[in-house]
């Protein structure tokens, strides 16, 4: 069996896009519905450690300009939105949430997608917002 078999599933085409919308509906099953855009960002970073997505990362920060126009088309598409919320009067916050055609798409993304690649998004996901409470649990923003 090939690697892109085995990592994207029966049809081994599964998108970048796919694999993100995959990514945000793992965040929504652990109770977390709007998404920082961090998370997102880390959270990807780490899934390109087993899983090719193409996303290039800029050295030092965690920002792929093409991981933001693809989530720009999914949003144009109507699968997700992104807002800002400014908690502490100072800085705003980016988030992003899954819109019921998003869910609808990405449950249908994940039937497509390996349990191979499906791990290591749990992995991923997990980790980040492990990560991301712990951070916050230290720099809380009052």
């Amino acid at each position: 069996m090939s690697m892109l078999r085995q990592l994207f599933g029966r049809a081994g085409k599964a998108e970048p896009k796919d694999v993100l919308l995959a990514c945000l509906l793992l965040f929504t099953k652990h109770g977390k519905d709007e998404i920082s855009l961090p998370e997102v960002l880390d959270s990807v970073s780490r899934l390109q450690a087993s899983v090719p997505l193409g996303y290039e990362f800029a050295k030092g920060f965690l920002y792929s300009s093409r991981l933001f126009a693809h989530i720009s088309q999914l949003e144009e598409n109507g699968y997700l939105r992104r807002y800002e919320y400014t908690h502490d009067g100072l800085l705003p916050k980016s988030y992003i949430t899954l819109t019921m055609l998003g869910r609808g798409r990405a449950e249908k993304s994940n039937k497509q997608l390996s349990q191979l690649t499906l791990d290591a998004i749990s992995q991923a996901v997990e980790t980040s917002m492990e990560q991301h409470r712990e951070y916050w649990r230290l720099y809380p923003r009052i």
